[in-house]
């Protein structure tokens, strides 16, 4: 779970992208940056001659982002707020604006969260073109309104808290291609009802999925090795999962309080940790263990007295039954091992 720091008054901010610019701020060959504006919009001249975007001031219900500015390209969006004397100068985005697009050329999204709660608060839509590669950290957190974006199809990471707080996120598709989804990159996405990870993800950080208590449907990667901690955790409505033949570790606390009731654990299974399987209200029913080559099962791994059945190999009966009752996941009387 993400500690996250509260501000006053934060509900009436209206902002649109995604990094503060502090001031002072310098090219990497020592010279100050400029800022200038264009229409509505606040920029500064990177070095090669391309346009980085750090501000907007306008109201339009659907904002196009330039693809240029004075005759040079657009290639990153950055931020709107400027930390002065210990305080945010901020521009706001009228209530009437619910759509941007930003344009083909534009390579990087940078983050907006750097220590300060913000985000788009009241934009409903993003689209995103191909050419964008990297999506900063942070990038969308706190977008409380985002209902769907459009990710470009060459994206490889999904960065730490990338879609954090988007409680309005429905659905979102993932790109083939994509690699890795970093920690607590959905973490307490409210409204996100299913996620499809595609099978070219190696990693997941730990508390991507935290709290989304409306996730129903979950397909995991084929190629995943590890379940990190509360991957999952508190996905309330979760009730079946598949764990991938290639999963070595599932974490601690990873479905902790799911609705899961039935769960296989593969063959190549070396750990489960602590209250990786725990829930408070004891749905889980049915324990499959294929693995043979079990080393730990932490405490209270599985819930102590949901009368689960366990499943196991039968040379891992004996040894298997004295860890599930060592580490407090075995009920005389109410569970059984077979």
């Amino acid at each position: 779970m993400r500690v996250r720091l509260a501000k006053a008054g934060m509900l009436q901010m209206r902002i649109l992208f995604f990094l503060f610019v502090s001031v002072g701020q310098v090219h990497a060959d020592g010279t100050d940056i400029q800022y200038k504006t264009y229409g509505s919009y606040t920029y500064c001249v990177e070095e090669g001659g391309t346009v980085k975007i750090v501000g907007y001031t306008g109201n339009e219900k659907v904002v196009n982002i330039p693809s240029e500015i004075d005759g040079m390209p657009v290639r990153t969006i950055a931020g709107l707020g400027e930390y002065v004397s210990g305080d945010y100068k901020t521009y706001y985005v009228n209530d009437k604006t619910r759509k941007i697009i930003v344009p083909e050329g534009v390579v990087s999204i940078e983050s907006f969260n750097n220590g300060y709660v913000g985000g788009c608060m009241c934009v409903e839509e993003i689209i995103l073109p191909d050419s964008v590669m990297e999506i900063d950290k942070e990038a969308f957190e706190y977008c409380e309104e985002l209902k769907k974006i459009r990710l470009p199809s060459g994206l490889k990471e999904i960065k730490w808290g990338t879609f954090a707080s988007c409680k309005s996120l429905k659905t979102i598709q993932l790109p083939n291609g994509l690699e890795r989804i970093g920690a607590s990159a959905f973490d307490c996405c409210y409204s996100l009802r299913e996620i499809r990870i595609p099978d070219t993800v190696t990693s997941v950080g730990g508390s991507a999925f935290f709290c989304c208590k409306n996730l129903e449907k979950v397909t995991l990667s084929k190629n995943m090795t590890v379940i990190h901690k509360n991957t999952f955790a508190h996905c309330s409505k979760l009730k079946s999962i598949q764990i991938p033949k290639k999963v070595r570790t599932i974490g601690k606390r990873a479905f902790v309080n799911t609705a899961i009731t039935r769960v296989t654990i593969p063959e190549n299974v070396t750990r489960i940790e602590r209250l990786a399987f725990w829930s408070y209200k004891t749905k889980l029913k049915k324990v499959t263990i294929k693995s043979t080559k079990l080393k730990e099962i932490g405490t209270e791994a599985f819930s102590p007295k949901n009368g689960a059945v366990y499943d196991v190999p039968d040379k891992c009966i004996k040894k298997y039954k004295k860890m599930l009752i060592k580490q407090k996941c075995f009920t005389k009387g109410k569970t059984k091992i077979k």
